[in-house]
């Protein structure tokens, strides 16, 4: 492993950490040597991209990439041209609504509306997905995948994303797991019936790069609430509303044909630049 990709590593494993890590838990976590490890931090902590609790010496990340994140989302002109149709689409419903698109092998939070004018109102995380299988987003997504590439990035983080969480109808197995995805694709839809967040519904369908056969799935749209005022049945009745904003999101949206093509040999190229330009920056010396 390079130390570029040690040092993408230690980013990724913090962003899941709310409240950070303590050095002895990231080196076991990634294998990585402490020495090697202390190196990578105090230089991440120098970039401002990390921050060390004086309190508990646990290593947090800043808001410095979360700032990069709307920074690039801003310049790409997706939120833009996305908003009016999820602003539409959480007037009409009186729910929070958000969308997700598909990052490598995790689903982000890109752009939301809030809906609901009730005191009790749900409004969720941007943070990426881990344990997409609890989630209304998540297994729409596993759904349009195979049952092998669904299994491994379930398995990439683990039935126990969830053990914690009262949910009560929460898939522990992978027999589950397939029976859910399919039960997803026979209806045309995800539900998430308090199994992630603890007392939230929701309900979520896919956005595809375009309205032909077989075209990939590079997001999902959601509604989601308290279980108290969203039950299943009324889930359901949003599905309509939520299709329709899907088919304009697919259609606007600026980054479509870009997520389409793949860009499989460019990206590559590109991504082969930036490691070695960031190399070069980060450890010349």
């Amino acid at each position: 492993m390079s130390n570029v990709d040690r040092v993408f590593t230690v980013i990724e494993l913090l962003a899941r950490a709310r409240t950070g890590l303590p050095l002895s838990v990231i080196s076991d976590k990634l294998g990585l040597p402490k020495s090697s490890l202390h190196l990578i931090l105090r230089l991440l902590i120098a970039k401002g991209y990390i921050r060390q609790d004086p309190a508990t010496q646990q290593y947090v990340l800043t808001m410095r990439l979360l700032a990069l994140g709307f920074r690039h989302l801003e310049a790409s002109g997706l939120t833009n041209a996305c908003q009016p149709t999820l602003d539409h689409l959480a007037e009409a419903v009186g729910e929070f609504v958000q969308m997700r698109i598909v990052d490598g092998e995790e689903l982000i939070s890109v752009a939301w509306a809030q809906g609901s004018q009730s005191a009790l109102r749900y409004v969720a995380t941007g943070a990426p997905q881990s344990n997409l299988h609890a989630t209304a987003c998540g297994a729409v997504w596993l759904a349009s995948l195979s049952e092998e590439e669904a299994a491994r990035l379930v398995l990439k983080h683990g039935f126990e994303a969830q053990e914690s969480s009262p949910g009560r109808q929460q898939v522990r197995t992978l027999p589950e797991l397939f029976d859910k995805l399919r039960k997803t694709r026979a209806r045309g839809y995800g539900l998430n019936l308090d199994e992630g967040a603890p007392g939230v519904n929701a309900v979520a369908v896919a956005i595809k790069a375009d309205e032909t056969p077989g075209s990939p799935v590079i997001g999902a749209l959601a509604i989601a609430g308290p279980v108290t005022r969203l039950p299943r049945k009324k889930l359901i009745e949003f599905v309509a509303n939520l299709k329709a904003a899907a088919s304009e999101l697919s259609a606007v949206w600026p980054m479509q044909k870009l997520l389409a093509r793949g860009l499989q040999p460019q990206q590559a190229s590109l991504e082969g630049a930036v490691r070695r330009a960031d190399e070069a920056l980060f450890f010349k010396h």
